[in-house]
């Protein structure tokens, strides 16, 4: 006898979820119901895949009074149950900051793998761009606790506690300075949910730790001004509109406004640092060499990755015309789509990858090979 399939929609009623798997994000409406009937063992096999709206349905939906009794109204993930995804939130809700900071450590967890980046920036406009606003911590003193995470005795990464003001996790790297680097970068991803576009001041960071092989790490961190202050950070990103701040009793530093009149602008736009700037004053000799070597003629995803992966030896992340300025073959275009999709930003918040960090610490190998031809330990 064969199998006899059916399918059933059932269609949820509002309030509806806003459910996660992977990096699909989407407004749960309802549910296709698969059902396999196997004749010759007269079993029964059932599949629930979740469907949810359309686009440009979803402002609708804020509505409680609408609900979607038809599966013309919504996409099915074929591929997807829904006992395997995560609710983010309920649709319309005004979340507080430590909520958000809450469904960002539980959809961390349900990816199944410690060396996963947490989707903070694509989660956050995705929750926004759903529920139109989105509370934000207010700025001030807050202290970061961090931990490693282990397989045995080996660290796999090293992470923030799950009641911070951001959730951090980096994978563990042996070199305190590559290590404080990622800890950097996975900071300055939330200066694009708390501050896009501008600088945000009055925060300050400390950074705390009960394990004594992080030690080294902490002492780097509390003395690296990008670690423990936003003040002369720029991040340019989206366009986030409807934010509500989210206020708490925190003492403030400087918050009385200055009795001097702000200094006029000149007009036109200011040039880009030279990119040697960025250089850490211990860099090896000849890193500049190697890094102009490895360089030459790559352009888009390749030269950033190069260039992420130098930040080992490098103060910060220079900025892309800096780059462009320094390295004739690498374009615009190509190397700011390869960024943007790294960090999930712009017109890349779903489609998206970060360049693994397997793959950057391959670089950093390569990039020190280069270095000894040069007399890698020796001090500019």
């Amino acid at each position: 006898m064969d199998n006899n399939i059916s399918t059933n929609y059932i269609p949820l009623q509002p309030p509806y979820k806003i459910i996660k798997h992977g990096n699909k994000i989407g407004v749960h409406i309802g549910t296709q119901i698969l059902t396999i009937l196997r004749g010759k063992s007269m079993s029964i096999e059932t599949h629930n895949f979740p469907v949810v709206a359309v686009e440009d349905r979803i402002s609708a939906l804020n509505d409680k009074n609408i609900s979607c009794e038809s599966n013309g109204e919504g996409e099915v993930w074929d591929n997807v149950e829904t006992k395997q995804v995560s609710e983010l939130c309920e649709l319309g809700a005004q979340l507080q900051w430590m909520d958000f900071i809450k469904i960002l450590w539980h959809d961390h967890a349900r990816l199944g793998n410690r060396h996963e980046k947490i989707q903070k920036v694509y989660i956050f406009n995705k929750i926004l761009k759903y529920n139109g606003s989105q509370e934000l911590p207010s700025s001030g003193q807050y202290t970061i606790h961090l931990h490693t995470e282990s397989s045995g005795s080996v660290p796999e990464v090293v992470c923030s506690a799950r009641d911070d003001i951001f959730a951090l996790n980096v994978v563990w790297i042996d070199d305190p300075v590559a290590l404080e680097q990622s800890i950097v970068s996975d900071l300055m991803e939330y200066l694009l949910i708390i501050s896009p576009n501008q600088s945000a001041r009055w925060w300050r960071m400390t950074y705390e730790t009960d394990e004594e092989q992080l030690c080294p790490l902490i002492d780097r961190l509390n003395a690296n001004a990008k670690a423990t202050s936003f003040r002369n950070t720029l991040m340019a990103s989206f366009k986030v509109t409807a934010l509500i701040p989210y206020e708490e009793n925190f003492d403030k530093f400087d918050t009385k406004p200055s009795s001097q009149p702000s200094p006029s602008r000149k007009k036109g736009r200011a040039k880009a640092p030279d990119f040697e700037e960025f250089i850490r004053d211990d860099a090896p000799h000849g890193f500049m060499d190697v890094l102009k070597e490895m360089l030459d003629g790559k352009t888009g995803k390749i030269a950033f990755a190069i260039i992420l992966a130098a930040l080992k030896w490098m103060k910060e992340e220079p900025p892309m015309q800096s780059v462009l300025n320094r390295f004739k073959s690498v374009k615009k275009t190509s190397y700011s789509t390869a960024r943007d999709k790294h960090y999930k930003i712009n017109n890349h918040q779903d489609d998206g990858k970060p360049i693994p960090e397997k793959e950057l610490a391959q670089i950093r190998e390569e990039i020190e090979r280069k270095l000894k031809k040069w007399g890698g330990n020796s001090i500019k």
